[in-house]
């Protein structure tokens, strides 16, 4: 199920759009993939037509891949987020901030926390340079947890290129280079793939029992 949080509106139409450009097939929808506000939703072949919704998207997702990937970094990650350690904070909870790895991220032997201070407008981005990959074990690792009014419509994921979640909840904005992979079984926030200088792939939720998808909204 593909739906949307309370208020996530743009010009009058709720933001629990699908749509693949310049591809045109969407595969697993009705049935058994259902979005709430129907079929009219999806931009691919046989669904809704209108290829400009999400040729700009297309182009929207370049922009801020791009722009989250300039951003100048104020912490140094690696490996597993679940472990990494700001001062004055637990281990695996993080405050706002523009987090960087060169290389591959996970979050794979605990949680990882995220710590709003308070403040519903505090910004996370995490710039991964290549892969990043969450590992189910049930709620003990690979889910996002957000606290103290951190939102996920202000989490931003820049992924070097393919991001495949396996936890059971996750929260944020993927701007992937090429691929992401929905294991989650609660996703809330924006999953976006390839662009017009990106590279090409695909967005798949191979989730045998179900997944909620939710699109936050906010500003």
């Amino acid at each position: 199920m593909v739906t949307y949080a309370s208020g996530a509106v743009t010009h009058h139409v709720h933001d629990d759009l699908m749509g693949v450009w310049p591809g045109t097939a969407v595969t697993g929808f009705y049935p058994p993939g259902t979005d709430e506000d129907g079929p009219n939703a999806i931009y691919a072949a046989g669904y809704n037509t209108n290829t400009a919704v999400p040729m700009a998207a297309q182009g929207a997702l370049t922009t801020a891949y791009n722009t989250a990937a300039g951003r100048a970094a104020t912490h140094l990650v690696a490996g597993d987020l679940s472990q990494a350690k700001v001062p004055g904070y637990p281990t695996g909870t993080l405050p706002p901030g523009v987090y960087k790895s060169t290389s591959t991220l996970g979050i794979i032997a605990g949680n990882l926390t995220l710590d709003g201070k308070h403040n519903p407008r505090s910004v996370f981005i995490f710039q991964v340079g290549s892969s990043f990959t969450t590992t189910f074990n049930g709620g003990a690792s690979g889910n996002v947890i957000l606290e103290n009014g951190a939102s996920a419509c202000n989490i931003y994921w820049q992924i070097g290129s393919s991001a495949t979640l396996g936890g059971e909840t996750f929260y944020g904005d993927i701007f992937a280079y090429s691929s992401v992979t929905l294991n989650a079984t609660a996703f809330t926030g924006r999953a976006l793939a390839g662009g017009s200088s990106l590279g090409t792939g695909a967005v798949s939720i191979p989730v045998a029992s179900g997944s909620l998808i939710t699109n936050p909204g906010g500003k």
